[in-house]
């Protein structure tokens, strides 16, 4: 390993600390490479500025003008692992510089494909137009003065799968987040990083059927189970709305090759996050699991319910409770009865953050979830945008949970004067840090009396 990818590892190695960046930054300055070396300088500290300032629009403008003098041969590498030409930058234009600016040059190699650069932000995108259309695009993400995030399309839009390049990207730039596309769910290309996949730390897989019978020729085995993926800490499953529409009404999800790989993952070992489609398969194959003793935070990575009817009993099934702290149930349909077959035997003793916003539960759920108390330690909890009333209002007030909520979201419900008043008075001998309601329903003298119990504790929308 050279001196270079000595210092890119130690990057990847610590992604939140600027301190390794800027060591390279001297490294640059001490073998030639001046300008990288302030463009890094600059781009950190441009992360570190508030928007909108005039200092940050100097650093940005300083930043585009370092980037468009050598980005060339700064993305030479990476453009070229992917087929690409290395792109041009736009000229600077009048109004727009904090925001957004974009290049509309395209230039175009020889095998057919382009490559393009603009600004998100305090970001660079550049973005590898497919030779084909229907198929989603490749991109990497520089942040922060190097390139640390990076979207694989299908094979038939990229070199990036060929012998080489893809170990080449990992060994150029200190890459920790990888998204792939894969056509067919071949992800034996991914093992091809070797032992330098160990720097990966957030891992989404979108996973692609053409055709529901063509699912056993998916192989997922080699990056679920790959020995070189050590340091992965979220893992991010995500199917397309066509393959749910078919395939999960068939009945046939809980036989496939990705469920089957799913339940010994090592990932899973590993995993601190989990986003997955939440459909019957998918919870039962998590329930088989023996444990899963790092995961601290599970969310669905798309709602499957349009096309498949979800048992909810499966989900304190899942092997979780002792380490989950966030579970995210946002726009999963759940209804009263799903409520009730989540917390009718479980508790979750170590929950602080619950979100069950856009919903269609009601005051029987709540009021289920309130007395059996199976989240006795949550500080967040948003049920906003659902069906609760006033008497769901008071069954919140009259449980533990009053005690130890800081932050909690009920706008868009049906809460009147006989509930918000309750509710608001209980919450205010607690450790309440922020209550949001709606002010419509409630009317002016129910809003006036609920800000005299919580004063800056509460917000109206």
């Amino acid at each position: 390993m050279t001196d270079r990818e000595a210092l890119i590892a130690a990057i990847a190695a610590s992604p939140a600390d600027d301190l390794p960046r800027l060591v390279f930054a001297d490294w640059l300055d001490d073998h030639g490479d001046p300008a990288q070396a302030e463009f890094i300088r600059a781009h950190v500290r441009l992360y570190r500025t508030r928007p909108g300032t005039g200092e940050y629009a100097a650093i940005a403008r300083r930043c585009d003008d370092l980037m468009r003098a050598n980005c060339g041969e700064w993305l030479q590498t990476i453009c070229e692992a992917f087929g690409c030409e290395p792109p041009r930058f736009a000229p600077p234009q009048p109004s727009g510089w904090q925001t957004r600016r974009e290049s509309p040059s395209r230039l175009k190699s020889e095998a057919g494909h382009t490559s393009n650069l603009h600004s998100e932000g305090h970001s660079y995108r550049i973005g590898f137009d497919p030779a084909t259309s229907g198929h989603p695009d490749g991109s990497v993400i520089l942040s922060r003065g190097f390139i640390d995030r990076v979207v694989i399309p299908s094979r038939e839009t990229s070199r990036i799968r060929e012998p080489g390049r893809f170990e080449l990207v990992l060994r150029s730039a200190p890459i920790v987040e990888i998204r792939a596309f894969p056509p067919e769910n071949d992800f034996d290309w991914l093992t091809l990083g070797g032992r330098r996949l160990a720097s990966v730390k957030y891992l989404t897989l979108y996973l692609m059927w053409e055709d529901v019978d063509d699912v056993t020729r998916g192989d997922h085995e080699s990056v679920l189970n790959s020995e070189h993926l050590t340091g992965v800490s979220a893992l991010h499953l995500f199917t397309l709305p066509d393959f749910a529409s078919r395939y999960y009404l068939s009945g046939r999800g809980g036989n496939s090759p990705f469920m089957r790989s799913l339940r010994p993952s090592p990932l899973l070992n590993r995993a601190r996050v989990l986003r997955v489609p939440f459909c019957d398969p998918t919870l039962a194959a998590l329930s088989d699991v023996s444990s899963l003793p790092k995961l601290e935070e599970l969310a669905p990575s798309q709602d499957v319910s349009t096309y498949y009817r979800m048992d909810w009993s499966l989900l304190p099934a899942i092997p979780l409770r002792e380490t989950l702290r966030r579970l995210s149930l946002k726009a999963c349909r759940l209804t009263d009865d799903a409520m009730l077959a989540i917390t009718r035997v479980r508790r979750w003793d170590k929950l602080t953050h619950l979100r069950l916003d856009q919903n269609q539960i009601a005051d029987r759920g709540v009021a289920g979830m309130c007395r059996t108390c199976v989240f006795p330690e949550v500080r967040f909890l948003n049920l906003s945008d659902n069906q609760i009333g006033d008497l769901g209002a008071v069954a919140i007030a009259r449980s533990g949970i009053a005690q130890t909520v800081r932050f909690l979201d009920l706008t868009k419900n049906r809460l009147t004067a006989t509930g918000a008043i309750p509710l608001a008075a209980a919450l205010a001998e607690g450790p309440l840090e922020l209550l949001k309601l709606t002010a419509r329903p409630l009317g002016r003298r129910t809003v006036r009396r609920v800000s005299e119990m919580l004063g800056r504790r509460v917000r109206f929308e």
